[in-house]
């Protein structure tokens, strides 16, 4: 429907910020009325198991799905220096009330070798990515609310796990987002909202090592191809979260992907212009702290 509507990306794009804008415009006024000066305050860490469902490309640009179902562990760990949250592993080292640099991570899972479009062609393995990110709140923090500019680089490595056990740098990578997250969303403490909307980029040795085409994988199909730097892709992210009592929620994750301005669009491998991700899981929380720290 919405490709209908807006049959170009630009259209996408200028939808999606619609939405964006309109959340924080509309919940921005009384969403958190009556919640200043009450800092809610968490466990300092907690355990449990997500039993989940997740649907993604076999990589980005892909016109292949895999769905991936599993019961993973989780861990959320609220240190003054070293954190693990929702968005990740990162340790802080500097935080005020506008600004914030820390070290994060992220990752991929290898690539289906059963992908058609790489047929006979080595399939990358599982990426792990860290670097350095600056978060710039320029709203001030809020406990309930936070809306904030990330930038972020980061080194990407390969892992040939449980194949081989190779690891090899395969470039840098770096990101900008429009980050906003809301606890207590529309004055309802069972909801949590996150969205998440930006640009990706990254240097030649990334963007090779997932679409580059060497003379010994050129079929009457797929023609020689070696990317360039520049823009991976923009992308929007929502995510909705329900507590239904102290240990139980349940999530649900949507992210679109768009190559319209990608460096790589014209890869032979790159066999969709826009791909969709989505997923749900159940959050089941084990065990957790007595001692608890602010959310700030």
């Amino acid at each position: 429907m919405i490709m209908k509507i807006f049959p170009n990306s630009a259209g996408i794009c200028l939808a999606f910020w619609v939405f964006v804008l309109n959340i924080i415009l509309l919940d921005a006024n009384g969403a958190n009325a009556g919640n200043e000066g009450n800092t809610p305050e968490k466990p300092l860490w907690e355990a449990g198991v997500i039993p989940g469902v997740l649907r993604m490309p076999h990589y980005r640009g892909s016109d292949e799905y895999d769905i991936w179902a599993l019961p993973l562990p989780y861990v959320i760990y609220m240190g003054k220096f070293f954190q693990f949250d929702r968005e990740g592993a990162h340790g802080i080292f500097y935080r005020s009330e506008y600004l914030q640099t820390s070290i994060s991570g992220w990752g991929n899972p290898p690539v289906n070798e059963d992908n058609k479009a790489r047929e006979g062609m080595d399939n990358p393995d599982a990426i792990v990515e860290f670097g350095p990110s600056l978060q710039w709140h320029f709203r001030g923090r809020s406990p309930f609310r936070t809306l904030y500019l990330r930038w972020a680089l980061r080194s990407a490595i390969s892992v040939g796990f449980p194949d081989n056990g190779e690891i090899d740098y395969r470039g840098l990578k770096s990101a900008i987002n429009l980050v906003y997250r809301k606890e207590a969303f529309w004055n309802d403490h069972h909801w949590e909202l996150g969205v998440n909307s930006g640009i990706e980029m990254a240097d030649r040795n990334y963007h090779d090592y997932l679409y580059k085409v060497s003379v010994k994988d050129v079929t009457p199909e797929r023609p020689a191809y070696s990317p360039d730097t520049g823009i991976s892709a923009l992308m929007f992210s929502l995510r909705l979260i329900r507590k239904i009592n102290d240990r139980v929620s349940v999530a649900g994750y949507a992210r679109w992907e768009n190559m319209s301005l990608a460096v790589y669009k014209e890869s032979p491998l790159v066999k969709e212009e826009n791909n969709w991700i989505a997923g749900c899981a159940l959050v089941w929380t084990l065990k957790e702290s007595k001692t608890s720290v602010h959310s700030e």
